[in-house]
């Protein structure tokens, strides 16, 4: 995929400051501290971990890492930081359309399709296809909820306004596996095509990372 993450990040940055932090945070529903000493910051969890975005640099942490001086807090990693503040940017504000729709079906979705299936589908199908309860630990491990579809799904709260839902068809020796990451059908509205793939493959990686014992950022 082309998202070259260092030039989104700097252009991310660089967006952030003309931008009215109060109806970021209350398009994106994350919460905002306002300037202490001519810097705010946004709260918003991602996967289930809190994170800090600085206002107006753009600069992303761990929010429990905040007290600790910069030099002694661990990196995030590149494409989490374009993510969020892509979110932040992109929100609309708008209402879920809470109909869930595969990755063709989004914005973009035709573009960046073969990519999202490469990285993020075929590897579901590879490590859980035949293993159902290995399915169910990942998705538990890796905080999801459990849902009804498919013979295994998991709803995950990526986002604020960014859900996600994972789901498995287990194969058998006549039949071959099948597997799915779906999105809200108003996914667009807060994230670009190719960014609601990397979300996707982020997802692939965390269910992956718990089959391992190894979460993923």
């Amino acid at each position: 995929m082309p998202l070259n993450l260092k030039a989104a990040l700097i252009k991310a940055q660089r967006e952030l400051p003309g931008k009215d932090p109060a109806v970021i945070a209350g398009r994106a529903n994350v919460d905002y501290e306002p300037a202490k000493v001519e810097r705010g910051r946004f709260l918003l969890p991602y996967f289930g971990e809190w994170y800090a975005l600085e206002f107006p640099d753009g600069h992303v942490s761990l929010a429990s890492e905040q007290d600790r001086p910069p030099a002694q807090r661990g990196a995030v990693p590149v494409i989490t930081q374009v993510l969020l503040l892509h979110y932040l940017l992109n929100a609309s504000g708008g209402r879920l359309a809470g109909t869930w729709v595969s990755y063709h079906e989004l914005p973009q979705g035709q573009t960046y399709e073969r990519a999202f299936q490469q990285r993020a589908i075929a590897p579901l199908e590879g490590a859980f296809g035949y293993d159902r309860e290995g399915f169910i630990a990942a998705g538990v491990a890796a905080g999801g909820e459990r849902a009804r579809l498919g013979d295994a799904s998991f709803y995950f709260r990526v986002l604020p306004k960014l859900p996600l839902m994972c789901i498995l068809w287990t194969g058998d020796e006549d039949v071959p596996p099948g597997a799915n990451i779906l999105f809200d059908a108003a996914a667009g509205a807060y994230l670009p095509g190719e960014d609601l793939a990397y979300l996707g493959i982020a997802l692939t990686a965390r269910m992956l990372g718990a089959k391992r014992g190894a979460l993923l950022t």
